[in-house]
């Protein structure tokens, strides 16, 4: 797969629903800034929040790309 292609990213938060669960989507944008991107977050405090929204993305992305793929070779592939 090429990963060389950049992402396209709606930040426009007013299409998510008032209910939607896990953390807000600015608490999200927070924890995926970098420290040189100069926004003033607090970026010690959601480190485990952006780590952790990162690995689910790549276990989604993997898993849905990878579908006759054993689960062993799948934990591989995360792992790079």
């Amino acid at each position: 797969d090429d990963f060389s292609e950049p992402l396209n990213i709606n930040l426009d938060f007013e299409y998510l629903p008032e209910s939607h669960p896990g953390p807000s989507p600015a608490l999200l944008l927070q924890a995926l800034t970098l420290s040189n991107a100069g926004d003033g977050f607090d970026l010690e405090r959601l480190e485990t929040v952006g780590d952790s929204f990162l690995k689910q993305a790549v276990t989604v992305y993997i898993y849905c790309t990878y579908t006759q793929v054993h689960e062993g070779k799948l934990s591989f592939f995360r792992s790079k």
